[in-house]
């Protein structure tokens, strides 16, 4: 990651304030005063009963299945978890809030696709943009290691690069 960002000019990084965004963050800019951690970055919070169920479990599959065939409801919701709604709000206030021209985002494939669907539909509803992002699921393979570079104007946000730890 460090080599493919090394000719990258970029006036601001932001990462998830989770250790492994912030590690790989510190890898491709060895300052790491110049890392903004910011907690909007965090993965989208699922039911609290999902922590306590097994991924193989006919009950975590049946919640999984309810969060994707109702999730683009705005007032749906399973129990506790953080709806689509609130994740997309969350996204699109952090890349509003970004003051730099340049900016490299290290976070996880969730507010990647979530980041990648704002910027693709930017003009569209929120309905689309999270039925895009659901959608991306199966159109985006994004892994582990995945950095985007957004570039920032008064009233655009664009995706710059989309960089995989598979190149």
């Amino acid at each position: 990651m460090k080599l493919l960002f090394a000719t990258n000019t970029h006036d601001a990084i932001s990462t998830s304030p989770l250790l492994r965004a912030y590690q790989t963050a510190t890898i491709i800019h060895d300052d790491a005063a110049a890392i903004i951690s910011d907690s909007r970055l965090q993965e989208i919070r699922k039911p609290s009963i999902l922590n306590k169920v097994s991924e193989t479990d006919s009950e975590f599959q049946a919640i999984k299945k309810a969060l994707l065939v109702h999730g683009h409801k705005p007032d749906w919701k399973y129990s506790d978890e953080e709806s689509f709604y609130d994740f997309h709000h969350r996204i699109k206030e952090f890349l509003h809030s970004i003051k730099h021209t340049n900016a490299l985002v290290v976070t996880h494939s969730g507010v990647m696709r979530m980041v990648i669907a704002i910027a693709k539909h930017s003009t569209s509803d929120d309905q689309t943009v999270i039925r895009a992002y659901l959608d991306s699921r199966h159109q985006i393979a994004i892994e582990n290691g995945t950095i985007i570079t957004l570039k920032k104007t008064d009233s655009t946000i664009e995706l710059s690069q989309l960089r995989t730890n598979s190149f």
